[in-house]
């Protein structure tokens, strides 16, 4: 247990810092589309050396399912980083990082209507709270604010459809699997169209993780405020506190529903 929770602790810290490591993309003059092009180049050339060269990652799939890697990839992989990228650009480094945390309540949202997951009470409070929270975060009451913001709220729904289509996925094949092909599809879209996690969990339980990586939205505020000098208001700390409990909410299911929820998997 405590090497996956220190694996999930160091991806949150540096997932943490992807809003300091954006801030400079920007300020270098390298778009969106390229940083995504070289951020999956960089992910799928490396899983696929670790797969060549430890041979645990199955490398076998059916030509019927590439639709599904596909989809998986340009959205969840792809289409979140694009919109993570231009919230980070648009507001400010800490709210782009709590938006991307609402991700677990979409996803019980999807769950529920994709895969047919009951809906527990204390998710339905979550969902009350985290909505409570996002409208602080994203200043609701300021149109001027609301708008640039979605982009975060975006970025939690494309991150979200990500554990949607892995649990799909995952009925067939090996995790590793499943990232090298979305990787791969993803590169090869992004090289055309653009000119020249579960090792830890294997040791640690999911919801222990999930709580655990809530840590990236502290880092990337105190990063933010550190190296940027970016404020959040008092209601946007108060939304944020708000997201983060709702978090704790989802995750804090009752034995019977955790014992249902892994009957089911």
């Amino acid at each position: 247990m405590r090497t996956g929770t220190a694996l999930v602790a160091t991806a949150a810290v540096l997932w943490g810092s992807i809003g300091i490591t954006v801030r400079s993309i920007d300020a270098a003059g390298i778009g969106v589309l390229e940083a995504s092009a070289e951020r999956v180049g960089i992910a799928f050339f490396g899983l696929l050396t670790v797969a060549l060269l430890s041979g645990r990652i199955p490398l076998r799939v059916a030509g019927q399912d590439l639709g599904l890697f596909a989809v998986y990839g340009f959205t969840s992989v792809a289409l979140f980083f694009v919109l993570y990228f231009e919230a980070i650009r648009r507001t400010s480094v800490a709210t782009a990082a709590i938006l991307l945390h609402t991700a677990p309540i979409w996803a019980s949202l999807l769950s529920r209507f994709v895969l047919g997951e009951a809906l527990s009470s204390s998710r339905i409070v979550a969902l009350a709270v985290a909505f409570c929270g996002c409208g602080l975060v994203v200043r609701a009451y300021d149109p001027d604010a609301l708008r640039p913001s979605l982009l975060g709220l975006g970025s939690g729904f494309t991150y979200a459809l990500y554990s949607i289509f892995a649990k799909l996925a995952l009925r067939r094949y090996e995790a590793g699997t499943v990232l090298l092909y979305a990787l791969f599809l993803v590169a090869l879209g992004l090289a055309v169209g653009v000119p020249p996690a579960r090792f830890a969990l294997r040791s640690l339980e999911a919801s222990r993780a999930t709580v655990i990586a809530t840590l990236e939205p502290v880092v990337a505020a105190v990063l933010g405020y550190a190296l940027l000098g970016e404020r959040l208001d008092p209601p946007q700390l108060l939304g944020g506190l708000l997201v983060l409990a709702s978090i704790r909410l989802v995750q804090a299911e009752d034995p019977q529903s955790a014992r249902a929820a892994r009957a089911n998997e």
